[in-house]
């Protein structure tokens, strides 16, 4: 070995020294926190920023919103016509025929006028047709349901002192005036009070 590669490895030497010691007084450098002063907020300010930002309204938002509101906008014009048209008027036909009697025996068992399980059956399709979001949900009315509402709908009737034996379109009792609401009604004005408490609370 040479006088010079003596020198290099030196020199290597005290270079991996001095970087060590760097690294040494780094790692164990004392962290200095230095305060820092929060702005004020303005809460006026922040509020009115974050009112422009969420209720702006552009021509690309509006079309946004309808979409979002009417899926059918966004799915209709793609629709198959000449590969879907024939098993969906089939469907509809067969769904159709069952559900009228259907309908008319889930409204029986609420306690209704069976006029209202024919209205349940046919509008809750329709509204669904044009605001659903998906093509595999059932939509309308079951036995459970209809179970658990006539139970409410008797005993309400029967606190209001309606006879629950008499026939389910009965007007009104021999002892109520003619514009007091009858049986039917007093039943649907139950009903419908229910199904929209419960609407409200899965909503909430």
């Amino acid at each position: 070995m040479t006088s010079a590669d003596v020198n290099n490895a030196e020199s290597m030497l005290v270079l991996n020294n001095v970087v060590s010691c760097d690294m040494k007084s780094d790692k164990y450098s004392p962290i200095i926190l230095e305060r820092q002063e929060k702005e004020p907020l303005d809460v006026k300010a922040c509020a009115v920023k974050k009112l422009k930002k969420h209720l702006s309204c552009t021509p690309a938002k509006a079309k946004d919103l309808l979409v979002d509101l009417f899926p059918i906008i966004r799915w209709f014009p793609k629709y198959k016509w000449k590969k879907w048209i024939l098993g969906d008027i089939m469907s509809g036909l067969v769904v159709g025929i069952l559900i009228v009697p259907q309908s008319i025996a889930y409204s029986l068992l609420a306690g209704q006028d069976p006029v209202y399980g024919l209205y349940t059956s046919f509008f809750a399709c329709i509204i669904y047709s044009l605001m659903g979001t998906s093509k595999h949900i059932s939509v309308g009315i079951f036995g459970v349901l209809c179970l658990m509402i006539g139970q409410v709908v008797e005993r309400e009737l029967q606190f209001a002192g309606f006879d629950i034996s008499d026939d389910i379109n009965t007007t009104a009792l021999p002892n109520q005036s003619a514009n007091v609401c009858g049986r039917s009604c007093f039943a649907i004005r139950i009903g419908s009070t229910l199904t929209f408490m419960a609407g409200i609370y899965q909503v909430s």
